[in-house]
C-alpha cells in the first residue's frame, strides 16, 4: 500500500510525464493513463495534505504554469536577464494575474459573473512588470515590442493597473493593432473581439481572417464558432465550423486551452447547442462512436493538461463515475478535482466535499473536516449546494 498525499494545498505536481495520447502534441513523455507508478517527488506534497493509505495512482501532469512564488523567486534577479526574458517573465506575471482575476462562473446561475481583484502580493509583481512592458514597446526588436503592445493592450482594455495603465479603450486598440502588424498573431484575434463588441461585424471578420491566415488559435476558434452557432453574420453551418474548431483545438496552448476542451466535449455529445439550431451531423464528427469517444477524451486531457479548471473538472468527473473511457479511480477523480479547484472551478469545490463526506473505500476513507472545507470554500464563492452544506454544517 502506499501513501497518497490528498492536497489540501493543492501543491502542483512536477510535470515529468502525460496523462493523454501520444498523438496529442507538446507534453513531455512518460508513463500513459495505465501507468500507476508514483515517482516520489509527483505525489502533491503539502504541508497541510491529509495522508491516506491506497493503492499507488499516477497524479494527473500538466503542463508547467508560472505561480506567485516561482515569480517572486525570479523577480530578484531581472537586472541580469536579456530584454526577451524580462518581458516573458512580465508576460508570465499577466498570466498569473488574469487567472487570479478570471470571474467565477456558476452552472447554476444565469448571472454574468463578476471579476475578482488582483491580490496585494500579485500587486507587488505588478509594479515591476508594467515598466518592463512599457519600455519594451519601442524595442528595436520587432518579436519583443510586438508581445510588449499586445500585453499593454491587455493591460489598457482592462485597467488592472491603473496606476501604470489606466483603462483606455482606444489605446488598448491602437496596442493591438501595433502587436498584430508586428507579427503577434493575438493582436488579430484582440482587435476582431472590439470591432465585434460595437457591432461591426464586417471588421471583425476581416480581423479574425487574417488571424486564421496567420494560424492563431483564437481566431479559428471564434471563426468556428461563429459559423457553428450563426453568429457574425454567418448563417449556421456545421460543415464549415467543424474544420475551424480541429484547427483551434490542435493549436491550443496553456495560454489558450479553451479550444481543445470544447472540441472534445462536441465529440463526447456534452456541449449544448441552443434549441435552435439543428444537430451536429455525427458523420462530421468522426466515423463511429468509438473513434469520437477516443478523440473526445483526448481533446479533454489535452485541455486538461494545458491547465483549463473545466477540463480538469471533467476529468474528475469522468473518473468518477468511469465516463469518456476512463477506469473508476476515486484517488485520480480527487486529484484532478484538485487541480481544477485550484484554478477557481467552484464546481470542483462541491465535488471534492462530496467525496470526502462519504469517502471512498478502499481508497480512502471520510474526512468531514475537508468536506466542509471544500463547502465552504464552493460556498464562499457563491454556490447555492456549497451555502446549503454549510447550513447542513451549522445545524
Amino acid at each position: 500500500m502506499t501513501s497518497i498525499a490528498i492536497p489540501s494545498g493543492f501543491a502542483q505536481p512536477a510535470p515529468s510525464a502525460s496523462i493523454f495520447s501520444p498523438r496529442v502534441a507538446s507534453p513531455p513523455p512518460g508513463p500513459g493513463p495505465g501507468s500507476r507508478a508514483i515517482p516520489a517527488h509527483q505525489a502533491f506534497p503539502s504541508s497541510s495534505s491529509t495522508v491516506v493509505s491506497a493503492a499507488s495512482t499516477a497524479p494527473p501532469i500538466t503542463h508547467p504554469f508560472p505561480t506567485l512564488e516561482s515569480l517572486k523567486a525570479s523577480s530578484g534577479n531581472l537586472e541580469h536577464q536579456s530584454d526577451a526574458e524580462k518581458i516573458a517573465w512580465a508576460q508570465d506575471v499577466y498570466r498569473v494575474v488574469e487567472r487570479q482575476t478570471r470571474p467565477v462562473h456558476l452552472s447554476t446561475s444565469s448571472e454574468t459573473p463578476k471579476p475578482r481583484k488582483v491580490s496585494g502580493s500579485l500587486t507587488v509583481l505588478l509594479n515591476l512588470a508594467l515598466p518592463i512592458i512599457i519600455s519594451s514597446t519601442s524595442h528595436s526588436d520587432r518579436e519583443i515590442s510586438a508581445l510588449a503592445s499586445y500585453l499593454k493592450g491587455i493591460f489598457s482594455s482592462t485597467g488592472l493597473c491603473p496606476d501604470y495603465l489606466p483603462r483606455d479603450p482606444r489605446q488598448a486598440f491602437k496596442e493591438f493593432e501595433s502587436a498584430a502588424r508586428g507579427g503577434e498573431t493575438r493582436g488579430w484575434f484582440m482587435l476582431g473581439r472590439d470591432y465585434e463588441s460595437v457591432g461591426d461585424e464586417g471588421r471583425a471578420r476581416d480581423c479574425l481572417d487574417r488571424g486564421v491566415k496567420k494560424g492563431d488559435t483564437e481566431c479559428n476558434y471564434r471563426m468556428g464558432m461563429a459559423h457553428l452557432l450563426g453568429q457574425l453574420g454567418f448563417p449556421p453551418n456545421p460543415s464549415l465550423a467543424i474544420p475551424y474548431l480541429i484547427q483551434a483545438a490542435e493549436g491550443s496552448t496553456v495560454d489558450v486551452p479553451h479550444p481543445a476542451y470544447v472540441y472534445g466535449m462536441l465529440l463526447a455529445g456534452d456541449f449544448e447547442l441552443p434549441p435552435s439550431l439543428p444537430p451536429i451531423p455525427e458523420e462530421l464528427l468522426g466515423p463511429s462512436a468509438d473513434v469520437r469517444g477516443m478523440m473526445a477524451r483526448e481533446n479533454i486531457d489535452k485541455a486538461a493538461y494545458l491547465c483549463h479548471p473545466p477540463a480538469q473538472y471533467k476529468c474528475g468527473l469522468s473518473y468518477e463515475h468511469a465516463t469518456l473511457g476512463c477506469p473508476y479511480d476515486p484517488l485520480m477523480s480527487v486529484q484532478w478535482y484538485s487541480l481544477a479547484s485550484q484554478g477557481g472551478e467552484v464546481e470542483a469545490d462541491m465535488a471534492l466535499s462530496k467525496w470526502f463526506l462519504c469517502g471512498a473505500e478502499g481508497n480512502f476513507g471520510k474526512n468531514e473536516d475537508l468536506a466542509r472545507t471544500f463547502a465552504e470554500k464552493a460556498a464562499r464563492r457563491g454556490h447555492p449546494n456549497g451555502c446549503f452544506a454549510m447550513g447542513y454544517y451549522f445545524e
